[in-house]
């Protein structure tokens, strides 16, 4: 029983020590427990964060937004977060500014064609498809000799990537005249990288030119016949007998016809100046068409009774128009003139004025001559003369149509022209309603 009573107190003291021993390893793994769910916490799930959040950084992905993590992490993570915020703000603007750039460049009136450094197209925008030809998807990713039938335009290329320097030249495609200019891009080294080539439409300009250059020469021929004249008579009447009064009479008849002439070519350069300003000044008043038309009719009717020309005048009662009556005569007597000039002796000349649903219509039919299908688009230009002698002839200066046009499109008005060779011409003007009483 001794024995047993001391073997019973040390396993008593042995299991004692081994409770302690497994109470202390307890609350040890308990410590370790909460630190290492402290480190997680703290240290590593904000540097895992941290780290899946530069990710998305890179993939431009939503953002997430770290509240837990303390310390030098916490403040790590708060400076990359601000960070990224700054980077989303410099994306945005340069995305805002790449599309306000890719607008101008699709909207201007160039045309703009991007190449890279081997020849390939890169990027074309809408102005060169309309000036070129074809669509965007016939130029992307082609070389530039491959998607460009010009010779010119691939020449002024080939010579931008030898040369590395801008290169200038002219070609025309269709009936348009194109200024090229293909200018190199060139690296921080200096090595090209490729090339941008600008096409610009210069048709209008160079129309305009042929135009000033046509008016100038125009001008002076007209001027040049009458001073001629005056010059020739005025010596002539200087070196002649005083006695001979028939001969001097005669010679300044002609001297004073030349100075008309001269005076009305001014007059109506004058009009016409006047005209072609972008609103011009119009005295607008309400014209019975019955009293205007007998009030102008001897200003025609004379040389239409000389030449046998039948004249008949049509006008609905009461019918007003709001027009400048001294722009309106213009174009009645010019049209009626030439109606007169172009229309063969025992001929027809109508003049009918109609009050329309929407508009108000003159209409000058003659049974003249007629003008060819091809030269009606032109007969509205400045000195063109669709029968070069005859007008001349008649002492035209060859502005009358001219005017008229500017005259009607002042009064928001149009023209319709039709005519057949050899049977006559119709000229139609409407001028809109609402423009009028």
């Amino acid at each position: 029983m001794g024995i047993l009573a001391v073997i019973t107190i040390s396993l008593a003291k042995l299991v004692t020590e081994l409770f302690i021993l497994a109470v202390i390893f307890g609350v040890m793994l308990i410590l370790i427990t909460i630190i290492f769910i402290y480190i997680t916490r703290v240290y590593i799930n904000p540097l895992k964060q941290l780290s899946r959040f530069l990710e998305q950084i890179l993939t431009d992905q939503q953002r997430l937004k770290q509240k837990n993590s303390k310390g030098s992490v916490g403040k790590i993570f708060q400076e990359v977060n601000n960070l990224a915020e700054n980077i989303d703000k410099v994306i945005e603007n340069h995305r805002v500014q790449a599309r306000q750039l890719l607008a101008i460049i699709e909207h201007t009136e160039n045309g703009l064609l991007l190449i890279d450094e081997v020849g390939f197209i890169l990027y074309v925008n809408r102005k060169f498809t309309e000036i070129i030809g074809g669509h965007q998807g016939d130029y992307k990713g082609k070389r530039y000799y491959d998607a460009l039938d010009s010779k010119d335009i691939q020449r002024i290329i080939k010579r931008t990537f030898f040369e590395e320097d801008i290169i200038e030249g002219q070609t025309m495609i269709s009936h348009l005249h194109l200024n090229i200019i293909a200018v190199p891009i060139l690296s921080k080294e200096q090595l090209i990288r490729g090339t941008v080539l600008a096409v610009y439409d210069v048709t209008q300009f160079k129309q305009l030119d042929t135009m000033r250059r046509d008016f100038v020469a125009n001008v002076s021929h007209e001027l040049k016949t009458p001073i001629t004249s005056i010059k020739g008579f005025a010596e002539t009447l200087l070196t002649s007998a005083p006695e001979d009064y028939e001969a001097q009479k005669h010679f300044l008849q002609i001297i004073l016809s030349e100075s008309e002439r001269m005076q009305q070519l001014i007059e109506q350069l004058l009009l016409l100046s006047k005209m072609e300003r972008e609103n011009p000044e119009l005295e607008l008043t309400n014209i019975d068409m019955v009293e205007f038309i007998q009030e102008i009719e001897p200003l025609f009717i004379k040389f239409a009774k000389e030449k046998n020309i039948q004249v008949n005048i049509l006008i609905d009662d009461q019918l007003q128009l709001q027009a400048d009556r001294q722009a309106l005569t213009q174009v009645i007597v010019n049209v009626m003139m030439n109606a007169i000039i172009y229309t063969s002796p025992g001929g027809r000349i109508q003049l009918v004025c109609r009050d329309r649903e929407e508009y108000i219509s003159l209409m000058i039919e003659d049974t003249g001559i007629g003008i060819p299908e091809d030269k009606i688009p032109r007969i509205f230009e400045r000195f063109y003369r669709v029968d070069e002698d005859r007008s001349r002839d008649s002492g035209g200066t060859g502005l009358g149509l001219s005017i008229v046009k500017h005259i009607v499109e002042a009064h928001k008005g149009k023209i319709v022209v039709q005519s057949e060779l050899n049977k006559g011409t119709i000229f139609t003007f409407f001028f809109p309603k609402e423009n009028n009483p």
